[in-house]
């Protein structure tokens, strides 16, 4: 089960891994790492844990998995990447999963932006272009200011 809702910037980009890497696992890792950069750009430090996907927080060097602040699930046609993360940014998202267990997971509880920095929620327009410019940086795409 997922959830996308009020507060959350959905992110599905549509790539031909074909004309760049056919590997999935690259592509996650990359996708993560669009994430973590684009946190940081609101002081909130982002990892991966080993063996599970998503973006989780960090605080002091430690990682605190149960809170977890971007999902990932991408689907793959012909080397087609669709579907991608989706990155909570304002509180307004967080009620809607208290019915779920992200990723199956039942231990964790789910954080956004909004609660992890020691600043007001940034607008979605915002985190938006900031996604957009770290992930052409990510996956070497140029990237044109709108």
């Amino acid at each position: 089960v997922t959830f996308h809702g009020p507060g959350q910037i959905v992110c599905y980009p549509l790539i031909d891994l074909k004309r760049t890497r056919r590997d999935i696992g690259w592509y996650m890792r990359g996708l993560e790492e669009v994430v973590i950069r684009t946190l940081s750009t609101y002081g909130v430090r982002g990892t991966r844990i080993p063996g599970k996907t998503g973006v989780w927080i960090a605080q002091d060097g430690e990682v605190i998995c149960e809170r977890k602040i971007a999902s990932l699930g991408v689907k793959l046609s012909r080397w087609c990447a669709m579907h991608g993360f989706a990155l909570n940014v304002t509180d307004e998202c967080l009620s809607g999963f208290s019915l779920i267990h992200p990723c199956g997971f039942t231990d964790i509880s789910v954080t956004s932006i909004a609660k992890e920095s020691n600043a007001p929620a940034p607008s979605l327009n915002a985190v938006c272009h900031d996604i957009a410019r770290h992930f052409c940086d990510v996956f070497s795409y140029e990237h044109t200011a709108r």
